[in-house]
């Protein structure tokens, strides 16, 4: 019987890793991806998705995949670059810049 019973669990845990597995990696949290912002002149308050940002420009976050609206406010909170929508991909950096009123970058 033990020669039988160890083949036969090893064999067990073996389906069970190749039924479970892609359960598992389907739940592992995905990479973050990173926005680069800045603008010219720097120190323009900096807003995402509407919420103000407690980082100035020229800043990087570190953010989940996906879509930002972001916009840049200058002095008297005048906006210096108007909300923009800009995708975050996953292990990657999305560089963005305000000067002169307008949006540079990916």
């Amino acid at each position: 019987m033990r020669h039988w019973a160890a083949p036969r669990i090893v064999n067990l845990v073996i389906c069970a890793a190749l039924v479970f597995a892609p359960t598992l990696w389907a739940q592992r949290p995905g990479q973050p991806g990173k926005i680069h912002i800045g603008s010219t002149p720097d120190g323009a308050q900096i807003k995402i998705n509407g919420e103000i940002m407690g980082q100035k420009t020229n800043t990087e976050l570190v953010v989940a995949p996906g879509n930002y609206s972001v916009e840049t406010s200058g002095q008297s909170g005048k906006s210096t670059c108007i909300a923009q929508s800009f995708k975050v991909e996953a292990g990657k950096t999305t560089n963005i810049a305000c000067s002169g009123g307008a949006w540079t970058g990916e």
